[in-house]
């Protein structure tokens, strides 16, 4: 017996065979429930259609996820992009508390916030603490 499957306008998935409908599939939450599999064939039929959409649905969510990782880098690199190089001190490198210090002490006589210049201070205490518990080395 062949038939083949028919989606229809309520999202309902119909089996039709020799122009009857002998089986209705309904979508629930992302599962297909199958309400009839009676002969082997059909079974196999509805087995292979099961994972036909299964894979459909897996290569949307991979592309959704390769959207979702571009926007993130994206979002991620825009200070870069925005405001120029940047330089990255490292909490491991000896000279790093010394140098935010020397940082913050310029971008105080230069103007900038007190907000900006102590939070830059907080790190500094931070990678002292950090370089206590961890080590630390002259830069590589």
């Amino acid at each position: 017996m062949s038939g083949y499957f028919e989606e229809t306008e309520d999202g309902s998935i119909s089996y039709v065979l020799h122009g009857r409908r002998s089986e209705t599939r309904k979508r629930n939450e992302g599962v297909v429930m199958v309400k009839k599999a009676t002969s082997g064939k059909r079974r196999k039929r509805v087995a292979q259609w099961q994972l036909t959409l299964v894979q459909n649905k897996l290569e949307v969510a991979q592309a959704e996820a390769a959207e979702l990782r571009t926007r993130v880098h994206q979002l991620t690199n825009v200070a870069a992009v925005d405001t120029g190089p940047v330089f990255v001190l490292k909490a491991k490198d000896v000279s790093t508390p010394d140098t935010i210090r020397f940082w913050a002490d310029h971008a105080a006589a230069a103007g900038a916030s007190a907000e900006k210049v102590g939070n830059a201070l907080k790190r500094a205490i931070e990678i002292e603490r950090w370089q206590r518990r961890n080590g630390r080395k002259v830069a590589d």
